[in-house]
């Protein structure tokens, strides 16, 4: 059996700010793009590989920044943001940056779109800087 994909236990911080379809994230922006939150995962560095998140990698849109404390492992990572969805089943707001977020809510059928960049630590920090829109790909 493969061995479980963790990348944590280092020092490496993760910041991973992001755009909406080209513009900084506010209420407006997000709302106009129907997304609520933005999810941060660890890939492996090759396509195909696992990938490894955790709950509080979780923002409301306008926040505009996921970072993590100094958890990873220094490597080559594949960074991933997603574009979480707003509730269609419901007068669904975006919410604001500083609302409490309940993760157990959020599923991968609620990505609306993501994207992703093959990034490398540099000492303690792991910097990217990712657009979320309907086009997606990798760098």
């Amino acid at each position: 059996m493969p061995e479980e994909f963790d990348p944590t236990g280092g020092n490496v911080a993760v910041t991973a700010s992001f755009t909406i379809e080209g513009a900084a994230p506010s209420v407006e922006v997000c709302s106009a793009a129907g997304v609520a939150y933005v999810k941060l995962r660890i890939w492996e560095q090759y396509p195909g590989g696992t990938s490894y998140s955790e709950d509080a990698w979780l923002v409301a849109c306008p926040t505009g920044v996921v970072t993590t404390e100094a958890v990873l492992q220094p490597g080559t990572y594949r960074v991933a943001l997603y574009a979480v969805s707003l509730d269609t089943d419901a007068d669904a707001a975006v919410p604001s940056a500083d609302e409490p977020i309940d993760p157990s809510m959020i599923s991968t059928s609620d990505v609306a779109f993501a994207d992703i960049a093959v990034v490398t630590s540099e000492g303690s920090a792991l910097t990217v800087s990712l657009d979320l829109s309907a086009q997606m790909g990798e760098e």
